[in-house]
């Protein structure tokens, strides 16, 4: 891990410890981050992120709520560092500087590699509760 992502990392953790253990915290840190995904200029390596970075955010609902937890806490946690330094509005490029969404790709990617078997695992876990919800919703419609 790059030192001055480790450093973030560190720095950021008691914060997402916080968040983990509050459902309205991690609400409210999830809708900061959508709304600056939808304010973003399409482009640029962070929107090749977005689909991805989305799965991250229904990863941390899922945890929160109790439905989904073959994921261990500190997925979790590294997760919402992520999503912190994404949200706060000066980081080492500040967003509103052409280029300035570069750092916060970085530690996405870093993050979305680091992870990517257990994103996998939850995405067809998703797919398969979707599958299930669609089937039961179509037999008591009958």
């Amino acid at each position: 891990m790059p030192k001055w992502i480790a450093s973030i990392f560190q720095r950021l953790r008691t914060q997402a410890e916080e968040h983990i253990t509050s459902d309205i915290k991690q609400q409210e840190l999830l809708e900061s981050a959508e709304r600056k995904m939808v304010t973003m200029r399409r482009g640029g390596m962070i929107t090749d992120l977005i689909d991805d970075i989305k799965t991250l955010f229904q990863m941390v609902r899922a945890y929160s709520s109790g439905t989904y937890r073959d994921v261990p806490v500190e997925t979790i946690i590294i997760i919402i560092t992520a999503i912190i330094y994404f949200v706060i509005p000066i980081d080492m490029m500040p967003d509103f500087i052409p280029g300035g969404f570069f750092d916060d790709a970085l530690i996405f990617t870093f993050v979305l590699n680091g992870i990517r078997g257990e994103i996998e695992v939850f995405r067809a876990w998703m797919d398969k509760k979707t599958e299930f919800d669609s089937k039961n919703e179509s037999k008591s419609v009958k």
